[in-house]
């Protein structure tokens, strides 16, 4: 019996008000009826693929990819879908990828209406169009929303998906949907607003309202963030902020991807709802954290060698630099000491350590160079160029192969079998390749990295160098710097400080 596959995607046609599962199940009645009438048989459970996600590309959508994969065995007749359009409304690319793996794999689209062979001519430019076709309804769908969604934000109802932390949303009827004031957290609004502008930092405030067992939303205790997002944050004075950010796609590293772009203005609709605070202690505010900002620019000279590289290893906060305040010495600790148990130490422990850490680094290069052979190294070199031409003669081969399928000399079935075998050996190639690329030994990586270890050490071993310069140069080969302390240091009375301590770990992560 002919293996067939079922593949199920809600569209921007379908009811609005009905769910993924309730469009999907739907379909598949439909598509099982038409199995049983037409192809006297019922789709089994495992042949059926659901794509619950929400993409636009193939790319985002991993059923259809784990789809075209077995449709290579040649062994799937064909492919079963409630209209071709199913199959994916993307751009150009996707639609030339579709009807790619169709054809040449030899497999049917089945619908309720038509069944189509990409093999005969029509059928294929049918498929074409009505693919062509979805992807410009996308797009004319797209900007039908988008208009849509403007109108809805002009009329002055609040779209975004999160609650901002003081209000509630309230829903009136199908259209309308706005803020207002939680009576249990509004205040504390009020709260963070008036203890910044009496002179309390944005960590302090955060401690208070963790004392006074107020919870943000989506974490345990409050963070410097989340209390300068609220400061920032135009809708406590009664205005929506709309496209704050854009998502936009962009090529990266070859790769078409999506980026959130944040917009240099963004569209501000006032008057949307009742205002917590007022306009001008907004405004007020707002200077008075843009003069903090460029004060602290223009005035703070690095003090930590290791800003943005040292993290606490309990929780993956940033470790502060605190400078030397009467008799205590300059120390290091977690930024969330308030509910962190990771303990503080003073920094030069913390220079000492991580230059021991550097060293130890140093020495395992040491050795991965003393042990390398360069014999061995070129016999994987010479191995590796044999496999990468075999595998342009695979490519060679596959050239021949499509001309020979166009004029006429291989059959389709000659065809699929010939390429697949090809397909099957380049992979076989490409593995092996990356099986003796990883055991390759790096020699010139090893020595570069040696001789920045080293000048590393040199470094933070001497005192004219300033904590600017060393923290950028450890920025250009150290991803992070982890620290770890359980337990207290002790020292004799009139010794002085600790310089060295067992009980402080430090990791450092090479890029």
């Amino acid at each position: 019996m002919d293996k067939y596959l079922m593949y199920l995607r809600k569209s921007r046609s379908d009811d609005p008000n009905e769910t993924v599962e309730q469009v999907l199940a739907k379909h598949e009645r439909i598509l099982q009826n038409y199995a049983s009438a037409m192809l006297d048989q019922k789709i089994p459970e495992e042949c059926i693929y659901r794509e619950v996600v929400s993409g636009e590309t193939i790319e985002d959508r991993p059923e259809i990819k784990r789809l075209f994969e077995l449709m290579q065995s040649n062994t799937i007749k064909g492919v079963l879908v409630v209209d071709c359009q199913r199959l994916s409304r993307g751009d150009l690319i996707d639609c030339g990828t579709i009807l790619q793996n169709f054809k040449y794999t030899n497999t049917l689209i089945v619908t309720p209406k038509k069944t189509f062979d990409l093999s005969n001519e029509y059928d294929y430019k049918s498929v074409k169009s009505e693919l062509m076709a979805g992807s410009d309804y996308l797009d004319y769908m797209k900007a039908i929303m988008q208009r849509g969604t403007l109108q809805s934000v002009l009329e002055g109802n609040y779209l975004p998906t999160r609650t901002p932390f003081g209000y509630k949303k309230v829903k009136e009827g199908k259209r309308r949907q706005y803020l207002v004031p939680d009576p249990e957290t509004a205040p504390y609004v009020k709260f963070i607003f008036e203890k910044i502008l009496e002179g309390y930092s944005a960590h302090a405030i955060g401690l208070m309202l963790d004392d006074l067992g107020v919870k943000p939303f989506m974490a345990k205790y409050w963070h410097e963030r989340t209390i300068k997002r609220i400061l920032s944050n135009e809708v406590y004075t009664g205005c929506t902020v709309w496209n704050r950010h854009k998502v936009e796609k962009r090529i990266v590293d070859g790769k078409l991807k999506k980026v959130r772009v944040r917009q240099e203005k963004p569209l501000i609709v006032h008057d949307t709802h009742e205002p917590i605070i007022s306009k001008e202690m907004f405004d007020s505010v707002q200077k008075l954290m843009a003069s903090k900002s460029v004060k602290v620019n223009m005035s703070k000279e690095l003090k930590s060698p290791y800003a943005g590289l040292l993290r606490c290893k309990l929780c993956g906060r940033m470790m502060r630099y605190q400078g030397e305040k009467g008799r205590n010495v300059p120390r290091y600790d977690c930024s969330g000491i308030r509910h962190c148990k990771n303990m503080s130490t003073n920094a030069t422990v913390v220079d000492n350590a991580i230059i021991e850490a550097l060293k130890s680094n140093l020495e395992d290069f040491k050795i991965k160079l003393n042990k390398t052979d360069e014999e061995q190294i070129q016999t994987k070199k010479n191995m590796i160029s044999d496999l990468k031409k075999s595998l342009d003669k695979i490519d060679q081969k596959k050239e021949r192969i499509y001309e020979f399928l166009e004029d006429g000399t291989y059959t389709k079935e000659k065809f699929i079998e010939r390429i697949n075998k090809l397909e099957i050996e380049k992979k076989g190639i490409e593995t092996s390749i990356n099986k003796i690329g990883s055991t390759m030994p790096n020699r010139n990586e090893w020595k570069e990295k040696y001789a920045t270890l080293n000048e590393a050490i040199d470094m933070l071993q001497n005192p004219n160098i300033s904590a600017k310069s060393k923290n950028t140069f450890l920025k250009k080969f150290i991803k992070v710097i982890y620290y770890e302390k359980h337990e207290r240091d002790s020292s004799a009375p009139g010794h002085g400080a600790v310089t060295n301590s067992k009980n402080v770990n430090i990791e450092i992560v090479l890029k």
